[in-house]
């Protein structure tokens, strides 16, 4: 006899959210790319507690090169660094934004980001790229099936267990 069990479609929440893909280059080579998907600041430095830890002269021990304000992302960029910045519609560098649009706080520039905002930042051998992405479907965690994983019984030697037995006794 057939199942009539079909899968139920799932609920759709709407579309999926963007996130943040960011990727560091090293000399030209890619050494790190992540999909930041909870809406977190992200840091960057020569530091190992930031998000990128890069070895990079020049670059401070930490920077928050994306801030987090009231849910939504700003840029964070150095004078020493060269770039360019797209919001979709137009590309502009990052010394056009400094004279319109970026905010100076001292040792640093902020500019706002929008969900279509994607750029490239570079400063010495270091490039940062990023963009928003839609979300991806996270993938699920990898298992053994079972007529391979086994019992927990068969986890344990047989002649270890009869010594440990006997020496036990």
């Amino acid at each position: 006899m057939a199942s009539s069990r079909a899968p139920k479609p799932q609920a759709s929440s709407g579309p999926r959210p963007r996130i943040l893909r960011i990727g560091v280059l090293l000399g030209g080579k890619i050494v790190e790319e992540r999909l930041i998907r909870d809406r977190v600041p992200v840091t960057i430095g020569q530091s190992m507690k930031n998000t990128f830890s890069v070895p990079v002269e020049g670059l401070p021990l930490e920077l928050t090169l994306f801030a987090m304000e009231e849910g939504k992302y700003y840029l964070r960029f150095l004078n020493k660094m060269d770039g360019r910045l797209s919001d979709g519609a137009q590309v502009q560098t990052l010394d056009a934004l400094k004279g319109r649009g970026a905010q100076n706080h001292g040792d640093y520039w902020q500019v706002p980001l929008s969900e279509t905002s994607r750029g490239k930042l570079s400063m010495g051998d270091l490039t940062i790229l990023f963009q928003f992405v839609t979300e991806p479907p996270r993938q699920p965690k990898p298992m053994l099936p079972a007529s391979v994983r086994g019992t927990f019984a068969d986890r344990f030697d047989p002649r270890l267990s009869v010594i440990l037995g006997a020496s036990i006794i």
